[in-house]
């Protein structure tokens, strides 16, 4: 290979990697990035949420988690070992709501349980995805997208 087709090559890999970073896919975090934080749901099961029943997680500390879900709170545990995230059990509050908010509550729920890793995006949004890697729910921090 000549100095010229070296060149090429190493200038096209550069720009692949460069090309990867920028594309906004989520990527692992640290723990610090969940703590303190408070996130809200924007889409359950790739269903947007509805706009009157917003839902929330709250990281309190390196091991409990509080929330809002439009009609109940809710509280549990929460551990993470790199990408991988456990949620729960959890408990809740058991007030009765409207039919389509006590779905969304449900399907909001056990996505948090069935969580098994977790992903920040460029715009720090927070996605929690099942073990096969499907996204279960994408929630962004609190006065953010």
């Amino acid at each position: 290979m000549t100095h010229r087709a070296l060149g090429a090559a190493g200038a096209l890999a550069g720009l692949l990697i460069l090309g990867a970073c920028a594309s906004g896919s989520p990527a692992a975090g640290a723990a610090e990035d969940l703590t303190g934080r408070e996130w809200i749901a924007r889409e359950i099961d790739g269903q947007v949420v509805m706009d009157n029943a917003q839902s929330t997680l709250l990281f309190e500390s390196t091991d409990r988690i509080v929330g809002d879900t439009a009609c109940n709170r809710y509280f549990g545990s929460w551990e993470v070992d790199g990408e991988r995230i456990t949620l729960g059990p959890l408990g809740s509050t058991r007030r009765a709501c409207a039919p389509e908010v006590m779905d969304q509550e449900s399907r909001f729920l056990s996505a948090l349980e069935q969580a098994a890793t977790w992903a920040l995006d460029a715009d720090g949004c927070l996605y929690l995805s099942d073990a096969d890697g499907a996204v279960l729910v994408r929630l962004c921090r609190a006065g953010g997208m």
